[in-house]
């Protein structure tokens, strides 16, 4: 009679895949966290007619950052009017469903509504970074154009802020992210907003010539 050999299971065997899948989920986070898409800008900032236009040299004032943690400047920064509480800036970005709840996190979200950077950007910017505008033309007395990329996704939410900030400017936000395949227009004036999102669609200079050819 031949005696099979027996397999021996290891008693944490289970253990170390459960363990070696939890890493590779966190690790999928941190890619996502740290590789966004980037997603292209033109904010259109205009006010009604000439009587504005002090209001409107006000904006373009307060939204320039004169140096960024690069030690350059930006014409068009999130941060310069929307900063970041002092207190997050040296956080880590949470893992979901891993534990935070010290006391600190706690305090942090009591007081900022978040406990870390990422989380607060997000919620408040609509992105995970600053932006900084490559491209600025006054186009007219009563106007102004930024072009600037935004990781993941336009920044809403502080295109929210801003206009409330400044009451008197009509905001235009031409968004596309061709990763993702999505665009549209957001346009704010005071609390009145609108976004008209486009998923699938992408403006034209950013589809590739296979699109092209598909499309006729």
């Amino acid at each position: 009679m031949v005696q099979m050999a027996e397999t021996v299971i290891p008693q944490n065997s289970f253990a170390k895949t459960a363990t070696n899948a939890m890493m590779k989920a966190k690790l999928n986070i941190l890619i996502y966290k740290h590789m966004p898409n980037w997603c292209e800008n033109r904010l259109t900032v205009s006010v009604p007619d000439t009587d504005y236009i002090s209001d409107l040299e006000a904006f373009i004032e307060k939204v320039r950052l004169k140096k960024t943690k690069d030690n350059a400047s930006s014409a068009f920064s999130l941060q310069a009017l929307l900063p970041i509480p002092q207190a997050l800036e040296e956080t880590v970005s949470q893992v979901p469903n891993e534990e935070h709840d010290s006391k600190r996190n706690v305090a942090l979200r009591k007081r900022y509504g978040s406990d870390n950077w990422y989380d607060w950007n997000n919620r408040n910017w609509g992105t995970k970074w600053d932006v900084e505008a490559y491209a600025e033309s006054r186009t007219a007395p009563t106007s102004i154009k930024y072009n600037f990329d935004s990781a993941w996704a336009p920044p809403i939410e502080a295109i929210k802020k801003i206009a409330l900030l400044f009451p008197t400017l009509a905001f235009e936000l031409e968004y596309c992210e061709p990763g993702m395949c999505f665009s549209g227009i957001f346009t704010a004036n005071n609390d009145d907003y609108n976004d008209d999102y486009r998923e699938g669609v992408v403006w034209p200079e950013f589809e590739s010539e296979e699109d092209e050819e598909n499309a006729r």
